[in-house]
């Protein structure tokens, strides 16, 4: 069995606010998503574009958190398609929380998403045993 046919899926409430208008870590952020399963928070995903943007908040998020793991998909991505930039992801894995730092060079968009590690393992074991 391969590990899709195996894959489990956790549903999520997902909501964002329109009028959310914030700087974090010098970034102007474009859109923040709420994430919650059963009713408790459990995600939040920071979305901004542009390489000012990308370079601030990677800036910011690296001073406060540490390096983390650093993985570089090369321009022509996992596919091999080429004219695509390059993409640079990084990631925390805690007891607490998980983090994830994104950037696609193609798009100019960089996601920053942290999300409870303990709701998360909740989430996934209960999606695992569901008939």
């Amino acid at each position: 069995m391969d590990q899709w046919d195996s894959a489990t899926e956790v549903y999520l409430d997902i909501y964002f606010r329109f009028w959310d208008n914030l700087i974090i870590e010098g970034t102007e952020v474009r859109r923040i998503d709420y994430g919650f399963w059963k009713g408790r928070f459990c995600e939040v995903t920071i979305t901004t574009k542009g390489f000012e943007n990308w370079t601030s908040l990677k800036k910011g998020i690296l001073e406060r958190f540490g390096e983390g793991k650093e993985v570089k998909i090369p321009p022509y991505g996992l596919l091999g398609f080429e004219g695509l930039g390059e993409t640079e992801w990084h990631i925390w894995l805690g007891e607490i929380t998980e983090m994830e730092l994104v950037y696609d060079g193609s798009s100019q968009i960089a996601e920053l998403w942290m999300g409870s590690t303990v709701l998360r393992e909740q989430a996934f074991k209960k999606a695992e045993h569901k008939p």
